[in-house]
This record gives structure tokens, sequence and C-alpha cells, in this order.
């Protein structure tokens, strides 16, 4: 039986810091933001930036206020929707089509074309 398995008190701090990162990344990616732009604001390489959201680096409380501050989020955000230890985490590709949809809907400028997408989702989703 692994660590995952075994509900050990280090599984569930990777677990904790893998959902930390996972915000991380989507806050970023909502953001349009890259590792290095991210990186760079901070003053930290993008493969740091990339450790932190894979979860393999803890963030430190200090490094997690400056994320809030250049994500313009609170804190707390990064915890939100943190899954019951029993529940199965999200899927990484479905997180990410969804942020990207999310991210281009932004940037679409008419009203109708809003309206348009919004009975195509519905009209899918049934």
């Amino acid at each position: 039986m692994d660590e995952e398995q075994a509900g050990s008190p280090v599984s569930q701090t990777n677990r904790v810091d893998r959902h930390v990162g996972s915000r991380l990344r989507r806050r970023r990616v909502m953001m349009g933001l890259t590792q290095k732009q991210l990186g760079d604001l901070l003053g930290v390489t993008y493969q740091q930036v990339h450790k932190y959201e894979s979860g393999r680096n803890r963030i430190s409380a200090g490094r997690l206020y400056d994320f809030s501050v250049a994500l313009d989020v609170a804190i707390s955000w990064f915890f939100e929707c943190m899954p019951h230890p029993v529940q199965q985490e999200d899927k990484s590709a479905s997180n990410r089509a969804i942020l990207e949809f999310m991210r281009n809907v932004i940037f679409i400028e008419y009203d109708e074309h809003l309206q348009a997408l919004s009975k195509m989702t519905r009209a899918l989703s049934s």
C-alpha cells in the first residue's frame, strides 16, 4: 500500500500542495500569464513556478501571500474547493479545457455572440 492509499499525514500534505498548485495554475491561466511572466513578477524562475504548480515544491506562507497579491486573489482562494480526502481529485485535462474556454469567453466582444454561445452550451449540456 503506497502513501496515498495509507492516508498518512505525508500524503494528505502532498494532496494539499497539489491542490494549491492547481489553483495557482488556474489563476495564472485565467489572467493570461505564462509561468515565466509570473516568475518575473515574484523574482523566481519559471521552473520554480512549475514546481509550485505541480505540487512538487511546497509554497511557504510568505510566498503564497506574494502569489495572492500578484494574482489579485485572497489567500483563501487557493484553498477553495479543497477535495475531501476520500473524494477523487479533478481531472487536469478537463480542468485545463474549462479554463481555456473561460479565458476565451472573456475576449468575446459582442453580446449577440455571448448569447449564442450561452444557448449552445445550454443545448449541449441537456
